[in-house]
């Protein structure tokens, strides 16, 4: 709901105040008349108050419409003056307009006060929106000029018609080397470097006339001969009822720059993915070639090795029979001892083989881990009574469930395991634990032997590597058990981690899935890491 038009009346005559007022309520639209009675009252109404509209009478005591115009001017400059008068002249109405009262109506004539006042309203609104819109113009240019002079792009302002440049900003003086007097006054076509852009008037035109061109790639030549990369958009416009035209102008010269050094990376990536795929695919030939070398020497060479294990363990087998003097049996025994290790390395080889190759197949079934665990023990017991400061331990926790999962892959995991801790600890104890935990079984190792150096953990499962001992030359092994055992954790779906102390012992830990979930198997030939097989005795 709008509020009532707020009027000041200085009037000292009640009767005239009452016929106002009468006239006011016979209009259509709302007001709240004050009354001032002298100076003082009209001073501090005038003080306190914004008012729309003013009404003086122009003889008062003491006072006058005159004065009481000046002092509403000086007060409230914008706000309508109408005066009401019962004596007012022609040449006295004509000096109070020149003034700067509004309009004047005489008392006789009330019937003209309510259409002056609107009349006075509709043009004080409309001076308000004017001075508005002129102070909003103002601002804008002042917001434009901001912009032309400051933006990090170069931008030109053409007259539409005759193509003359009219202003040039900073920017684009600095960019081009010229100085401000080189483009001002100038036809765009005189300007040479500007040749590629509009080269004649012919160009311009169509410039002009299609209202808006851009160029996405443009070279334009600099005061001190370097070529560089604009981009270059035109747009066509009003300022004061006269067309210009905009020339935006982007230097794009380390984009292009680097556009090209990004196309090159990437046909240098491209040539070097290509060159990488060929290397692997023959790399993948090369190690499938090798596997299956290595599996077809690993047979051949068996076949012979078991024939001298065998005659080497016929013959001290049969020692009461054909009595063997003690240096025939010790080199006996250390020809079948050396066939042993020999056979163990051809096998160890023959089964990395197998894996890289892909041949390994998994021989799937349920069953207890207690028997397996049980019988591993057994083996690990064995071993370590040649050890007498060596006590093995058997930690298995009761009622375990039963897994999923390939059975030999499993004891064989544990015999590297157990094998690689007794062979390391002199004294002390070596543990085979198991628990249950979760949807997995934890299967761990843990010995108080030699312990390995922080350096070497993150290479213990690669193929022949050894870890140096200094104190345990003696305990070289072919640095293939562990790699043997992660490789067969991650074709059963699980997981070999090893933590180490280097003087005070290791843990291995094998976790498996109580049933194998076949889609989690790592691919069979990438599950050994190929390395290096830098010297040293610990596998």
């Amino acid at each position: 709901m709008n509020s009532p038009v707020l009027i000041l009346y200085l009037e000292d005559d009640p009767r005239d105040v009452e016929l106002v007022r009468d006239k006011l309520q016979q209009s259509t639209t709302a007001c709240e008349l004050r009354i001032a009675s002298d100076r003082a009252e009209y001073e501090a109404a005038l003080t306190q108050t914004r008012f729309d509209l003013i009404l003086s009478d122009y003889k008062l005591p003491n006072y006058d419409g005159m004065a009481a115009l000046e002092l509403a001017r000086a007060k409230q400059p914008d706000v309508p003056f109408i005066l009401i008068s019962g004596t007012l002249g022609e040449e006295q109405a004509v000096d109070c307009m020149l003034r700067g009262t509004t309009d004047y109506v005489l008392k006789e004539r009330l019937n003209r006060l309510v259409p002056a006042i609107l009349r006075a309203l509709t043009e004080a609104e409309e001076r308000r929106k004017r001075r508005e819109a002129e102070q909003s113009l103002r601002d804008s240019e002042v917001r434009y000029r901001r912009l032309f002079e400051t933006a990090q792009d170069g931008i030109l302002i053409l007259d539409a018609e005759t193509g003359m440049i009219v202003d040039v900003n900073p920017f684009l003086i600095q960019l081009l080397g010229f100085s401000h007097e080189i483009f001002l006054g100038k036809k765009i076509w005189e300007l040479g470097f500007f040749k590629d852009i509009a080269a004649n008037e012919a160009n311009f035109v169509e410039l002009r006339e299609k209202e808006y061109i851009r160029y996405g790639d443009m070279p334009l030549e600099t005061a001190d001969g370097r070529r560089i990369d604009v981009e270059f958009v035109s747009n066509v416009y009003q300022v004061n009822h006269q067309k210009v035209i905009q020339c935006n102008i982007r230097d794009i010269t380390e984009r292009k720059q680097a556009e090209a050094k990004l196309l090159e990376m990437n046909r240098h990536l491209e040539d070097t993915t290509v060159r990488a795929n060929e290397m692997a695919l023959r790399a993948e030939a090369a190690s499938v070639a090798k596997s299956e070398f290595l599996a077809n020497m690993s047979h051949e060479l068996r076949t012979p090795l078991n024939a001298v294990i065998g005659f080497s363990e016929g013959l001290l087998e049969r020692a009461d029979r054909h009595p063997l003097n003690e240096h025939q049996k010790d080199r006996l025994g250390k020809i079948k001892a050396s066939g042993d290790h020999l056979l163990q390395l051809i096998n160890d080889v023959l089964d990395i083989a197998k894996v890289e190759s892909g041949k390994t197949d998994l021989q799937l079934s349920t069953f207890d881990v207690e028997p397996i665990v049980r019988e591993v023990g057994d083996m690990a017991e064995a071993l370590a009574k040649d050890k007498p400061a060596v006590r093995f331990t058997l930690d298995l926790e009761e009622q375990l469930p039963p897994i999923t999962s390939d059975r030999d892959k499993l004891r064989q995991i544990l015999i590297n395991l157990l094998g690689n801790g007794i062979k390391f600890t002199e004294q002390g104890s070596v543990t085979l634990r198991v628990r249950r935990n979760n949807g997995s079984l934890l299967l761990s190792v843990e010995d108080t032997g030699v312990g390995i150096a922080a350096e070497h953990l993150g290479h213990l499962f690669e193929q022949f590597y050894q870890v140096t001992q200094e104190t345990h030359r003696s305990l070289k092994g072919t640095g293939l058990g562990l790699a043997i055992a992660k490789a067969f954790a991650d074709l059963v779906g699980g997981a070999l981690t090893a933590e180490s102390v280097e003087g005070q012992g290791s843990t291995f830990t094998l976790t498996i899935p109580l049933v194998l979930d076949r889609r989690k198997r790592v691919d069979r030939r990438q599950v050994v890491r190929q390395a290096p097989a830098p010297e040293g005795a610990h596998t």
